[in-house]
Formats: structure tokens, C-alpha cells, sequence
């Protein structure tokens, strides 16, 4: 694609070190390369992404990683090598012609949007949102950027920013095109997304529900997405109650799944809110607590206030009876919104949210502004 489109900018993309920063990541470099805009990966070495990106055709560069630091000589010796990789970067700027840096946040993109903010005639600051709130590193950098991408609408009077695009949460191209899980069974499809951080209480969650609410056996085929240390016991659960019933490890490509569903319940991670709302799924999102993901409650309750989906308050809020009522009362009810759910996700248009990126982007590098 990139030898057969003239090239007309060198972007730098930093900030890729989640499943959820690559997922977005990806989507909008495949619609900058589509543009002639040609991006470079900046990654930690040995970074699990540095892989799928190279088998992209994207040229990956080394960034340094920047832990905590705790002491006076920790932090003197991360203030000297964050220097010298902003020196890094203001060559590679140079030597590669690079007009732009897209920053999707983590601290490993410090060093280049640091570059970028001393030489802002040469290289243009972009910066991804993907949580209802501006990420803390991109903090100082909100000013300076050329461009700030938004998630949602209702972010945009709250920041009061006059270099703002609302753009959507970007969805992998892979997503959109799948087809859906071929499932024999004419009960009502029940997708479980399950989390990396506290995956027990999700898993203890699905089946109280199922041993305590019949009605949720009876109506509902159950698909679960779990960890790879769960897997076994779950599905061993499932065969013993005789349950409807599938378990998945993680999937790299949750497109079937999704398509196959008529509701989900899951974590509202940025990554499962843009699939799940590209493909105007109803949902049920249970935050962790703010102490544990911060931005997980303000996505759940700002998605709720909007109503693009259900939200069950998160375990520091009210008692587990209460909850489990709440969740099944929206099992038995969901349809009854299910129209005007989907004309508000439909609104929100995330499935064009990288295209909304990458043509804003090659606006603004062409000088357009």
C-alpha cells in the first residue's frame, strides 16, 4: 500500500504499550498509510506489539521505558535518560522527516511528544483520547497539540478546548469485516467479556446468576470470555449444570462474538466500548472501582447518562443482592430499549471514528488550517 500511494508525510506513533492503545493504534495507521500518510512505530524494546506492526509493514523504532521512580539517584538517573531520548527524538525528527507525532498515552510517549512541543513548526502534535477523561500524560501536552481526539460528545463543552475533534474510540478494520459465530441454538446469546484485573468476580458473577435466577439458564445461551488459567475450570462448570454454554480465552478478534450477541456484559475498557459500539450492541458495563481504573467508571456512568448503555454500579456502591437484581431486571427488559439504544450508538459512529482521524490529520500536516 505505502509503494503504491505517493507519500505525502512521515508520522511518528508513540503511547502503544496496552492491548487498548494497540487496537486503536492499528486502525488509524492502516487509514494514514491508506492517505499517503506514512507512520513509524515508536515501541519499548522486545514489546509484544513490535511484532504486529512489523508484520504490517510498519518500521518499528526503540523508545525507553520510564518506570516510577522512588529515591533521589532514581530519579536524577531517569531525568538524564528521559534528556537524552528527547535528544533521540529531535534526530530522528531530522534524519526521517518526520512532520508529526500521534500520541495515544503511556509514559513511554513523553520523550517524543517532549521532542515534538520544542520544535512545533517543524512536527505536529496529535493527541488520541480513548477514556471519557484526557489521559495524565497527555496533560501538559493539550495546549500544545494541534489536534485533540475525542471519545465522546459530551467530553467537548465539559474540556472547553478549541482544538478538540470529537472523532469515537478507533475500531480494527478486522472487527467490522468478521462474520458472525455460527451458534446452533434459538435461545437468546449472552456475551460475558471477561478482564484481566479481578477476572474471579466476573466469573463468580455469571454463575450466581445462573444457579440463583432460572430464568437467565432457561433464555439465554451463555458465551464467556475468560483467562487462560480459567478456562478449563469454567467450561468443566458449564458441562457439570448442563448450560448452554462456550469458553473462550481472550480473543484477538472479538468481531464474531460480538456479532453473534444480543446483549454484553463487560468491563467498560476503551477497546470493548469502541467494538461494542462500531457494532451498535446493547450493554451492561460494570466498572471496576475508581481506586482500581479510574477511567473505567467515568466511561460506564458517561455512556449510562447518555443512553448508549446500562450501567451496574461497581462493588463500593450498594450490595451484591441489589446488583444482581439490577443486572437481571435489564436481562428481561433489554429489548424493550433495544431502538433507542441503538439510534444513540449509531450516532456516536465509531466504526468511521480512525477514518475521522486520518482525514483530520492529513488536513492539518497539509497546512490546511
Amino acid at each position: 500500500m505505502a509503494d503504491q500511494i505517493a507519500t505525502k508525510a512521515i508520522v511518528l506513533l508513540t503511547g502503544v504499550n496496552s492491548r487498548e492503545r494497540y487496537k486503536a493504534a492499528v486502525a488509524v495507521a492502516g487509514d494514514l498509510r491508506f492517505r499517503g500518510i506514512i507512520p513509524i512505530v515508536a515501541l519499548p524494546k522486545n514489546s509484544i506489539y513490535e511484532r504486529f506492526f512489523a508484520e504490517r509493514g510498519y518500521e518499528v523504532i526503540p523508545t525507553p521505558v520510564f518506570p516510577e521512580s522512588k529515591g533521589l539517584l532514581l530519579k536524577i538517573a531517569k531525568a538524564l535518560k528521559m534528556g537524552q531520548s528527547i535528544q533521540d527524538f529531535l534526530k530522528i525528527f531530522e534524519i526521517k522527516s518526520i512532520k508529526g507525532v500521534l500520541s495515544f498515552g503511556g509514559n513511554i510517549s513523553l520523550p517524543a511528544l517532549e521532542a515534538a512541543a520544542r520544535v512545533p513548526k517543524k512536527v505536529k502534535i496529535f493527541l488520541v483520547e480513548q477514556n471519557a477523561d484526557i489521559a495524565k500524560v497527555h496533560e501538559d501536552f493539550v495546549s500544545k497539540a494541534a489536534r485533540v481526539y475525542l471519545p465522546f460528545q459530551e467530553m467537548e463543552a465539559k474540556l472547553n478546548l478549541t482544538n478538540s475533534l470529537v472523532a469515537g474510540i478507533p475500531v480494527e478494520r478486522e472487527v467490522m469485516r468478521s462474520e458472525p459465530m455460527e451458534l446452533t441454538t434459538t435461545k437468546k446469546k449472552l456475551l460475558v467479556l471477561g478482564c484481566r484485573k479481578d477476572s474471579k468476580e466476573f466469573n463468580d458473577m455469571v454463575f450466581y446468576l445462573l444457579e440463583n435466577f432460572s430464568e437467565i439458564k432457561r433464555d439465554f445461551y451463555i458465551i464467556q470470555e475468560t483467562g487462560e488459567k480459567d478456562l478449563a475450570s469454567i467450561s468443566r462448570y458449564y458441562e457439570k449444570q448442563k448450560i448452554d454454554a462456550s469458553c473462550e480465552m481472550f480473543y484477538d478478534n472479538r468481531g464474531p462474538v460480538l456479532k453473534a450477541a444480543d446483549i454484553v456484559i463487560s468491563r467498560p475498557n476503551s477497546d470493548v466500548i469502541a467494538e461494542i459500539t462500531a457494532l451498535k450492541k446493547q450493554a451492561v458495563y460494570i466498572p471496576l472501582p475508581q481506586s482500581k481504573d479510574y477511567f473505567q467508571k467515568l466511561n460506564g456512568f458517561l455512556l449510562a447518562k447518555s443512553g448508549a448503555a446500562f450501567l451496574i454500579e461497581d462493588r463500593t456502591a450498594g450490595t451484591p443482592a441489589k446488583r444482581y437484581k439490577k443486572l437481571v431486571q435489564i436481562l428481561s427488559t433489554y429489548t424493550r430499549q433495544q431502538d433507542v439504544m441503538k439510534d444513540k450508538l449509531a450516532e456516536m459512529d465509531f466504526e468511521n471514528s480512525s477514518k475521522r482521524i486520518a482525514n483530520d490529520m492529513e488536513f492539518l500536516l497539509q497546512g490546511k488550517c
